[in-house]
């Protein structure tokens, strides 16, 4: 079990059968962290942790999910209006329309790891079901 410490600006770490504490798993402002208020491991296995920090600004910062070493600020502070982030959620999945190159009549819906759509709408893909071919709506 994962815990931020609001007071100690770490995250530490709880056996999650007994809650006996393990150790710090990020020490004290690693990365910049500021009022740790909520984390998640994502889908690449690291753990973000929403960094609320006092003066109301903020930061989602990405840490190694093995070693709690710091790897980056996820979404830096300010980033498209960031202010004291207070939940983080993953969405796993998402539909692509899978436009395969240099033949587009073989287009299909898929279903992709969120953090892999840039992958896919970089050679052309697009997010969101593949239109019906009768044009009404989109495929299922």
């Amino acid at each position: 079990m994962y815990v931020g410490s609001t007071t100690k600006n770490t995250v530490l770490r709880y056996d999650g059968a007994t809650g006996g504490f393990i150790d710090v798993f990020v020490l004290p402002g690693s990365g910049g962290l500021i009022v740790p208020v909520d984390l998640v491991f994502g889908p690449d296995g690291n753990l973000y942790v929403a960094s609320a920090e006092n003066n109301g600004n903020g930061s989602v910062l990405r840490y190694d999910g093995h070693t709690g070493a710091f790897l980056d600020a996820f979404v830096p502070t300010g980033t498209g209006g960031i202010s004291g982030p207070r939940a983080l959620l993953f969405k796993e999945k998402i539909a692509i329309c899978h436009r395969p190159p240099g033949n587009p009549g073989k287009a299909k819906t898929i279903s992709i790891g969120y953090l892999s759509a840039g992958d896919h709408l970089t050679h052309g893909d697009l997010v969101g079901a593949c239109p019906r071919a009768d044009g009404e709506g989109r495929a299922n």
